[in-house]
């Protein structure tokens, strides 16, 4: 027995692992089983997805729009002497450019409140002559009136009471209080791109006891503020156009800090610079000899020689060209006399132009614009950033190209046009404005001369009217309705679009 017991146990641990062996077979094959039945991968029906809806975007503000409508109602420079005005009462920190923005509206609503006028944001003539008189006061009690600088040619506004010393200096002029802790020194050289490089490099640099608070630097101007030892500074710089060495007028303001009432004439002065002023006149009592062109805006090129009489106009950037086909291109002149029409040295025949859109197209033997497949954007909301495509102005046949971001805006009124504001002093004519996917919004609409440029919003001329202008010559493709376009890096965008642009210029 005790051998048959051994024997029965040694059988019974051999078949457990068979037995183990069997169960998962077993196991196995009812899982094919089922895999290859009938209906065996029916399930219950699942919850559908449901799609996320868009998000709404939030209504325009009505009191907002009403105040932006009686705003920009008003002609440019009315607009800019009510900024300047609010700069002088403390309550705008922003340029007078004629824009309309928050801090706008913001500025007029404290300084309404304060005097017990409605606070809507709407100034009427009342409240705007008011508001004038308060600055004049103000301007006069520190004597702040225009000059032109002899050394530079540039005009701008001094507080000639707070700085009554006049001197020269190395690179241009230098106005001083008494005990010299106010100054304002003007500067104008010629630098290429790498000396201006490392002229930035210079103003932002900080130290022990020099701390800069802002700094920026674009194409056609660059600013630096900040505070060294017991004074605040602010620099600001014009830059010419590109060239084996462009010019440079600015200047540099300095005030002990601590001081409220000198950083409004701080942002009083930086309004009422302008470093290339275009009047014949204004050059010829500077003596100088120089072709001077706008900075920041496309203004007429005005040759002056050293005893100030002027010579012939030179070709000048007049706007930015779109290609819609290797040799044709569109832009917007407005009512803008343009006179031997060129890409610089190529010369371009007018096809047609139409009044009442004011677009123009143009014809080039030099195929050397390239056509992009341009795609109609979408309807952008109020506030939707923008981004516009510009040539800087300048005699360059080659131009340079600008880019900035804008916000797009509604029309004014019923049928009108939308618009864009853009940190651009002058929009010129034929500027492009893309959305942030690089499909076409349109191109800026352009005006009769570049004095008339719009310092605030300027209107697009949509896609869909150059489209209908353009005739077959368009290569406008259509929006594809409900179809999402992820948004493109502007490095990107930047690369596929700027060969289908080319500078215009007109004598």
């Amino acid at each position: 027995m005790g051998a048959l017991r051994s024997l029965h146990e040694w059988t019974q641990l051999r078949l457990k692992p068979r037995r183990g062996y069997v169960l998962l077979l077993i196991a196995g094959l009812i899982c094919l089983a089922l895999a290859f039945a009938p209906n065996a991968h029916a399930q219950a029906p699942s919850k559908p997805v449901t799609p996320t809806p868009p998000v709404a975007r939030p209504a325009p503000d009505a009191a907002y729009v009403a105040a932006e409508r009686a705003f920009l109602d008003l002609p440019d420079a009315e607009r800019r002497t009510i900024q300047e005005a609010l700069i002088w009462s403390g309550d705008y920190k922003g340029l007078a450019d004629g824009g309309f923005g928050r801090g706008t509206r913001a500025a007029m609503i404290a300084w309404a409140t304060r005097q017990s006028l409605p606070t809507d944001g709407v100034l009427d003539a009342a409240a705007r002559q008011k508001l004038a008189a308060a600055a004049a006061q103000a301007r006069q009690a520190i004597g702040f009136a225009p000059v032109t600088d002899d050394k530079t040619g540039a005009g701008l506004s001094l507080p000639s009471k707070l700085l009554p010393k006049k001197t020269p200096s190395a690179t241009g002029t230098r106005w001083a209080s008494a005990d010299g802790a106010i100054s304002l020194e003007t500067r104008q050289s010629s630098d290429n791109d790498e000396a201006l490089a490392i002229l930035f490099a210079q103003l932002i640099a900080e130290g022990p006891t020099r701390k800069i608070t802002y700094k920026a630097m674009r194409p056609n101007f660059m600013v630096v503020s900040g505070q060294s030892g017991d004074s605040a500074f602010y620099t600001y710089l014009a830059i010419g156009p590109a060239g084996p060495a462009r010019s440079v007028r600015g200047y540099t303001f300095a005030w002990p800090k601590g001081r409220p009432d000198l950083e409004i004439v701080n942002l009083a002065i930086a309004s009422s610079f302008r470093p290339f002023p275009t009047s014949a006149a204004t050059l010829a009592s500077a003596g100088t000899a120089a072709v001077v062109q706008g900075a920041g805006s496309a203004a007429p090129t005005i040759i002056v020689n050293a005893a100030g009489s002027t010579g012939a106009r030179a070709a000048t950037l007049s706007g930015t060209s779109l290609a819609l086909t290797p040799t044709l291109l569109v832009t917007s002149l407005g009512g803008l006399s343009c006179l031997d029409p060129s890409l610089g040295k190529s010369k371009l025949k007018l096809v047609k132009a139409d009044a009442a859109s004011g677009l123009s197209l143009f014809d080039t033997d030099s195929a050397k614009a390239i056509a992009a497949t341009w795609t109609e954007a979408g309807a952008p909301a109020a506030g939707d950033t923008l981004l516009l495509l510009l040539f800087a102005s300048g005699p360059s046949p080659a131009g340079e190209i600008s880019v900035t971001e804008g916000s797009w805006l509604p029309p004014l009124r019923a049928n009108g046009r939308a618009r864009l504001i853009a940190p651009v002093p002058a929009i010129p004519g034929g500027s492009v404005v893309l959305d942030r996917t690089g499909r076409l919004i349109g191109i800026v609409e352009g005006n009769s001369s570049p004095a008339e440029r719009p310092r605030g919003p300027a209107n697009i001329i949509s896609a869909r009217e150059i489209a209908a202008f353009a005739g077959s010559a368009a290569t406008i493709a259509a929006n594809p309705s409900g179809q999402p376009i992820d948004a493109v890096d502007t490095a990107s965008i930047v690369g596929r679009t700027q060969p289908a642009l080319a500078a215009l210029f007109c004598q």
